[in-house]
């Protein structure tokens, strides 16, 4: 019972309100180069402040209020949330398999089955680290939704060349 329940980080997709804000919660400074008040860093001279300071080319205002919009509990379990991502992926993969009806797709699965397996049979906390790599994982494989159905068309190592169209040899080769 508590392993399961430690170990619902891996499965719950969609957690009670007061677990989503747990999940993943970061503080980031407007000024990332907050560290000028550090003892070792504002000792140095003056002139060098300038060369720790914030000057990005574009769209930091953008990207900062996008990343804190991101934690608000309506939309953090979708996007901060590894087990929501394990589903979107097994729904990507699965979806593939059935187009291309080759059922050796699901294999990449398994890189994401396993972890969640891992961290629901032997997790000590419900720490966000524990499901990481299915945040990264998953948004990969929604790409796998815009593959073609078939694979083109073309010569295989099988087969090898069309008849006819035999290759030349290299420069250098003699037979």
């Amino acid at each position: 019972g508590a392993r399961l329940c430690r170990g619902a980080i891996a499965w719950v997709a969609f957690p009670s309100p007061a677990a989503v804000a747990g999940d993943y919660l970061s503080e980031i400074p407007y000024s990332m180069f907050a560290a000028r008040n550090e003892p070792g860093v504002k000792d140095m001279p003056a002139r060098y402040y300038a060369d720790i300071a914030t000057r990005p080319l574009w769209g930091f205002s953008l990207a900062y209020s996008l990343r804190n919009g991101s934690e608000s509990n309506s939309i953090a379990w979708l996007l901060w949330r590894g087990a929501t991502w394990c589903y979107i992926a097994y729904l990507a993969i699965g979806i593939l398999a059935v187009r291309r009806r080759d059922w050796k797709i699901l294999a990449l699965a398994a890189v994401i089955l396993a972890n969640q397996l891992v961290v629901m049979a032997d997790s000590p906390t419900q720490v966000f680290r524990y499901m990481a790599a299915p945040l990264l994982i998953g948004p990969m494989t929604l790409a796998l939704l815009f593959a073609r159905t078939r694979p083109a068309a073309g010569p295989t190592a099988a087969t090898g060349p069309e008849p006819g169209g035999g290759s030349q040899p290299e420069a250098g080769f003699r037979e």
